[in-house]
């Protein structure tokens, strides 16, 4: 008998499972919104094994579009620094890494300043994100580097939460994402929600 193939997707799922990402049957809260299941894609940033297999599967995907820089949240910067190393090895050039931060817990906007400005300016820039669900943090990390000079070449993600493409985000770049996760949520408080 032929064994199947595990897909990336699979393997990312199974990493989910064995690390406690994957969390199901419970009443998870999305500010107004209620869901039965949930991924935490930060244990795999938190696990050896799993930070360099994802890593390495996203730096696959941007291998041959020139990355100079890869940039994250603050929150994610291992992310960005394992996926350099891979583009690094992979290329055999040098690949710089940064992570951005808000400048305080309610800044609309995040901003490049000083001695990171000169890593993305007139640079090919990957920006890296354990998820992304609506896009707005990933839209204010974009606008962030553009900027700051730097040309926004692609969106690698762990998984698309809602199968986001760079159209919704009013971007035009490539998303990769190494899996897509569609979870169905409630309005809480209302009717049609089955965990009110």
């Amino acid at each position: 008998m032929t064994a199947i193939p595990r897909t990336v997707e699979h393997q990312v799922l199974e990493a989910l499972h064995r690390l406690g990402g994957l969390i199901t049957g419970g009443h998870i809260n999305y500010g107004d919104e209620h869901s039965s299941t949930y991924l935490d894609v930060r244990k795999l940033l938190q696990d050896e094994t799993a930070i360099d297999f994802v890593s390495e599967e996203i730096a696959k995907r941007f291998a041959h579009d020139g990355v100079a820089t890869v940039v994250s949240m603050f929150s994610e910067c291992v992310l960005a620094e394992r996926v350099a190393e891979h583009l690094e090895r992979i290329g055999k050039r040098l690949v710089e890494y940064l992570v951005i931060k808000r400048s305080s817990a309610h800044a609309r906007y995040y901003r490049l300043e000083g001695n990171c400005v000169p890593k993305v300016r007139d640079k090919r820039v990957l920006v890296v994100r354990g998820s992304l669900g609506s896009g707005f943090t990933t839209d204010k990390l974009m606008r962030a580097v553009r900027t700051a000079g730097g040309q926004v070449l692609g969106l690698g993600l762990i998984c698309n939460r809602g199968d986001i493409t760079s159209e919704d985000v009013h971007q035009s770049f490539r998303i990769e994402a190494l899996m897509s996760f569609s979870q169905q949520r409630w309005r809480a408080g209302t009717e049609t929600c089955p965990l009110c």
